[in-house]
């Protein structure tokens, strides 16, 4: 049991890891979003409607991709257990990605009411990052699971794991 709990861990740990670079690579990719302080209210810049779905885009396009790399390492180097592997896979990219959109959110933008303490009218605030599509969080999850999932399906025998040789009854020795 301890091996398989190992390689649930050990999978998991490498998705993890991946959740700060998901974070600043979204951070430095996404579209940031004016807003314009007039008179005391805030008015939305004139910008394109793709700026508002690039946001949630960009992160589903770095998620997307750092999950197909996860399901790669994980691949290579899942031992006996391919499910275990999958598993903590799959809980490590859903936790990067809670880690992911952090990271993001703390290095992006601070949140309006903060921004419009320190601005006069006349000038722009910029719409913190946030996800519309709270969706695209299982992205990395996905993704790495197709690429684990068709990489054991396509890999040769060779590189599969050992199946366990049952052991008859008859073949042990008796003391």
């Amino acid at each position: 049991m301890r091996g398989r709990l190992g390689t649930a861990a050990r999978s998991a740990l490498v998705a993890l890891a991946l959740g700060p670079v998901l974070g600043v690579l979204w951070w430095l990719l996404a579209p940031t979003i004016p807003f314009d302080v007039l008179d005391g209210a805030v008015y939305s810049a004139p910008n394109t409607p793709g700026d508002w779905f690039g946001v949630d885009g960009w992160f589903l396009v770095v998620g997307g991709f750092l999950g197909l790399v996860v399901g790669v390492v994980v691949f290579v180097r899942r031992g006996a257990h391919p499910i275990s592997a999958a598993l903590g896979m799959t809980a490590g990219c859903l936790l990067a990605a809670g880690v992911g959109w952090w990271v993001g959110r703390v290095l992006g933008p601070a949140p309006l009411d903060d921004q419009l303490a320190a601005v006069a009218a006349g000038q722009q605030v910029m719409r913190p990052l946030q996800l519309l599509a709270p969706s695209v969080l299982l992205a990395p999850a996905v993704a790495a699971l197709a690429s684990f999932g068709a990489l054991v399906a396509s890999a040769p025998v060779a590189l599969r794991p050992p199946a366990a040789t049952p052991v008859s009854p008859a073949a042990t020795p008796t003391p």
